[in-house]
């Protein structure tokens, strides 16, 4: 069963979708390989680790201020990968056009914005088991707006049982303790639930990105919701008013820098990679796949072993993934020349 340590900060736990589906590949429906494999299970657990580090520095800092301070540290590492990388413009390409500029700041308020406020809105009224539940929903949302919307991800009964098998290890994963004393918190699972929404369109809107490089793309929207996040979290959460030496003593803001350098910043360029390779659907069954990752990387830091709950989720959630990521026969045979 996920504990409050491990899954409290579901809140952030979608962050794993920031703007990293700013670069969509024109093929929406990629193959999963075996790179795209290592690829996904490398991000997995990269993410992991990152909740661990924003759990500990929740301990110190609210949710909004811990938030900003991920988007806006990985925001400023990749302007300075930029900023270097700008002597080769055929790399970067760093000067960008007003639709671009624009399609970027939807991008963040599509992927930032709307979902870590909607999150941190719905935590109020559930519980951080059950938010991570209907965060898991954000792969089968991106699979029906795709074929509800624009004619992509070809729909079939075997993916969407895929899908919904994952999403059930995922409630496995959080146990019974996750869906009591919901009563009265429809109010935070819809807030939840629209947050994934929220990204599964963002995935969508991305493509309009994919003529742009992944390091442009990636510190283009970073840029423009890291300045909204921060504006959010001066407005309710006062930073300036903040113990940052009792922060800075506990490890708090350590612990961000690492999230933000490496569970933020170098985690997007790999995410990058998956959705040029897999595509959007495929590419968030990373949702899946963070939960028991961020066990297993709390198991040595806060010793807390793995149950038989995690090895029941795990074997539904791969099950799931791998009946969702596997095309049919028909596709197979349609994609032939």
């Amino acid at each position: 069963m996920i504990s409050d340590s491990n899954i409290r900060v579901s809140g952030d736990i979608a962050l794993g979708h920031t703007i990293a589906c700013s670069q969509m590949a024109p093929k929406v429906d990629g193959h999963m390989d075996t790179r795209s494999w290592s690829m996904l299970i490398l991000l997995a657990l990269v993410w992991g680790a990152a909740f661990v580090m924003v759990g500990h520095a929740l301990d110190s800092l609210p949710v909004l201020t811990v938030t900003a301070l991920r988007v806006g540290i990985a925001a400023i590492a990749l302007v300075s990968l930029v900023v270097i990388l700008g002597l080769r413009p055929k790399l970067t390409r760093p000067k960008l056009t007003r639709v671009e500029l624009r399609d970027l700041a939807v991008m963040g308020v599509l992927n930032n914005v709307f979902p870590f406020t909607l999150i941190v809105f719905g935590q109020q009224f559930v519980t951080s088991g059950l938010a991570s539940v209907l965060n898991a929903m954000t792969p089968i949302w991106a699979f029906l707006v795709g074929w509800a919307f624009l004619r992509v991800e070809g729909f079939t009964l075997r993916r969407f049982f895929g899908l919904v098998a994952a999403l059930a290890g995922v409630a496995v994963l959080a146990g019974p303790a996750a869906f009591q004393g919901t009563e009265g918190g429809i109010i935070g699972q819809v807030a939840v639930l629209l947050a994934g929404l929220s990204y599964a369109f963002a995935s969508y809107w991305g493509r309009r990105l994919t003529h742009l490089p992944s390091l442009v793309a990636a510190t283009g929207q970073l840029v423009s919701s890291s300045t909204v996040m921060t504006i959010l979290a001066f407005m309710i959460d006062s930073p300036l008013s903040l113990d940052w030496a009792a922060a800075l003593d506990s490890g708090a803001v350590w612990s961000m820098v690492g999230c933000a350098l490496f569970g933020t910043a170098c985690a997007y360029l790999l995410y990058f990679e998956i959705l040029k390779r897999a595509g959007p659907v495929n590419t968030m069954f990373v949702t899946y796949l963070v939960p028991p990752a961020a066990i297993l990387m709390a198991w040595p830091t806060l010793g807390e072993a793995p149950s038989i709950e995690l090895a029941a989720a795990a074997v539904l959630i791969f099950i799931g993934i791998y009946l969702a990521s596997k095309k049919s026969d028909t596709s197979q045979k349609s994609a032939k020349p």
